[in-house]
């Protein structure tokens, strides 16, 4: 069950910030120890990096393709 937060905070699953008026949700087991608050909506810790990993990277510049300079093969 989802409600709007009414304190400002910080989401369990990808750490950025929870503001005022978000939708969010406990996660979790029954036990109080076991929730953790998170937003109804969110993409989770490591989303970002299991995204990037399928993607090239730029073996001059190390950066995820493309950076502009370089073609991977």
């Amino acid at each position: 069950m989802s409600f709007m937060a009414k304190y400002p905070g910080r989401c369990d699953d990808c750490r950025e910030a929870i503001n005022v008026g978000e939708e969010i949700q406990y996660k979790g087991g029954p036990l109080e120890a076991e929730r953790r608050l998170v937003h109804v909506v969110c993409d989770g810790a490591f989303s970002d990096l299991d995204r990037d990993a399928e993607r090239p990277v730029c073996p001059k510049h190390w950066l995820i393709q493309p950076c502009g300079e370089c073609e991977v093969e």
